[in-house]
């Protein structure tokens, strides 16, 4: 954040002085926090920011499918892993990714990534069930991925899914 204000202020050539003044935000706040050492409010981040014509965003993140794929997401083969899989990264991201598909936002390959987390979920829901429970038994959105009576397709990714889950579950 901090790197982003100085650059937007020499774009615009305000010395930090003037920028201080305009925002009225005191001189040591607008150094610090372009130097990374300032936790400002919001609304003095707010008052910064739009005195050099910008403003402030809040996104939805994506799920990190590489880290749902380490936890056992049956999307492409494994090769190495770039972190140890844990509950922890399985319940986070799959949260994000059910998010994503309700909203339909799956990006590439939207219905094999829609498959293998019908395939996790189910894995979890039969095999692993006080995990689910636990997790996502609550969740309108992440039942509603459950398939009733789930394909061939679907059932052959669970199996793959609950060798890889059964590992660190």
């Amino acid at each position: 954040m901090g790197r982003r204000i100085r650059e937007a202020r020499k774009e615009l050539s305000i010395s930090q002085i003037e920028l201080s003044r305009m925002s009225e935000v005191c001189l040591a706040t607008v150094q610090n926090l372009e130097a990374g050492r300032a936790n400002p409010s919001l609304s003095t981040l707010e008052r910064i920011l739009r005195s050099l014509g910008l403003k402030l965003k809040v996104d939805d993140s994506s799920a990190d499918w590489d880290a749902l794929i380490d936890c056992g997401l049956p999307l492409t083969k494994r090769g190495s892993l770039r972190r140890a899989p844990t509950i922890e990264i399985l319940v986070h991201n799959l949260r994000l990714a059910a998010r994503d598909a309700e909203r339909q936002c799956l990006g590439t390959s939207p219905e094999r990534k829609r498959e293998s987390l019908e395939a996790v979920l189910l894995a979890l829901q039969t095999s692993f069930p006080t995990t689910y429970h636990k997790n996502f038994a609550k969740s309108p959105m992440m039942n509603d991925l459950v398939p009733d009576d789930p394909d061939g397709r679907v059932i052959k990714l669970k199996r793959i899914a609950e060798r890889i889950l059964g590992d660190y579950l």
